[in-house]
């Protein structure tokens, strides 16, 4: 069967797409436990409020990386 409609078949291939990774899992079931555990431990320090900000970051990285602003 052909089909002539450009955004049918571009719609059909997205619905396939989408439907493949519904079957297939969610990505956290693809990531390795060491990052598994990476998130969790990043995960349980937000939540103890030990965060930094981005400024607070980049102050720190900018002369080691050479960033300019």
């Amino acid at each position: 069967m052909k089909v002539k409609d450009p955004d049918l078949t571009k719609t059909i291939k997205s619905l396939l797409k989408y439907r493949k990774k519904q079957v297939q899992g969610d990505w956290w079931d693809e990531i390795s436990n060491e990052e598994k555990a990476s998130i969790e431990r990043g995960l349980a320090q937000s939540a103890k409020g030990k965060t930094k900000s981005h400024k607070e970051v980049m102050e720190k990285y900018k002369e080691k990386t050479k960033i300019v602003n």
